[in-house]
């Protein structure tokens, strides 16, 4: 019986936590805004976002050694995590990693990580 139940406590332990992070299909309602570029000022990407629960939501991101891409207006999946302020949303392009437009049903499939910078 004990051996049970050390079977079972260990086998607890090993499960993996259950992410709070939930998959949806959000629009993005805006046109997007790019700033920055240039030598020690890298590209950034606002665009404002409607969530599945229809919360209005602003995200940024930043091109840093990351890949972060211009979100046309459109639907796309995410998965959001409010808790830690942060959507990764999955676009579609052939453009390069710095601020590329998503052309979407076209080139490979990204996981790309956008901050949550506010509410509209």
């Amino acid at each position: 019986m004990a051996n049970l139940k050390l079977i079972a406590a260990i086998a607890l332990a090993l499960l993996p936590a259950i992410p709070a992070v939930a998959s949806e299909r959000i629009q993005v309602d805006s046109s997007e805004q790019t700033s920055g570029g240039g030598v020690g000022n890298p590209a950034q990407v606002s665009s404002h976002v409607i969530l599945a629960d229809g919360s209005h939501v602003a995200l940024w991101c930043q091109y840093y050694g990351r890949r972060c891409v211009i979100l046309r207006k459109g639907t796309y999946d995410a998965d959001v995590d409010l808790s830690k302020g942060v959507i990764w949303i999955y676009t579609q392009s052939n453009g390069t990693a710095l601020a590329a437009q998503t052309d979407q049903g076209k080139g490979k499939i990204h996981k790309v990580k956008y901050r949550v910078s506010g509410v509209w």
